[in-house]
């Protein structure tokens, strides 16, 4: 239960002059859930903004080659955001090309990245299991970068390392 606070018209309000902003100085709420403290001052805010920092940080690291750095990036990014299922795909892919393919499916099922995961599993010698991922990725028409297309070469053909 929330403490209620009342105040009435001629009521004394005693403030430390101190603690108050000055003229110009921001003004900075901050609202807190009943049993909820505030966060600390100057304490590391997280949320969907630097989950988007981290991914364009790791997406210009992977740009320049710089691969190590683009997987924390990518990896900070989902720990702020775990349902951003295109920074998921993207350590999947990288995981896949640094011959991970067992981490690398693990981020293309939480992504439901299925064509992702069918190459994974090809690579894991799974291909039972690749070729379901495969035509999960035509039942559902997912042409991304021509997904269909791919998924059909490789229900053909299992995909291999090049």
């Amino acid at each position: 239960r929330q403490t209620r606070f009342e105040r009435r018209a001629g009521d004394r309000l005693d403030l430390d002059a101190g603690a108050m902003p000055g003229q110009g100085d921001r003004l900075v709420l901050v609202l807190t859930l009943p049993g909820e403290a505030p966060p600390e001052p100057g304490a590391e805010k997280t949320g969907r903004a630097e989950a988007i920092a981290a991914r364009n940080r790791g997406e210009l690291a992977a740009a320049g080659g710089d691969l190590v750095t683009a997987l924390a990036e990518f990896t900070r990014a989902a720990d702020l955001d775990p349902g951003d299922a295109g920074t998921l795909e993207k350590i999947g892919f990288l995981h896949l090309g640094s011959a991970r393919p067992d981490r690398a499916l693990e981020y293309f099922k939480r992504a439901q990245a299925w064509l992702g995961a069918g190459m994974a599993l090809d690579l894991l010698g799974r291909r039972d299991e690749a070729v379901a991922a495969y035509r999960k990725v035509v039942e559902l028409g997912v042409n991304d970068e021509h997904q269909v297309d791919q998924a059909k070469l490789y229900l053909e053909n299992p995909y291999t390392e090049n």
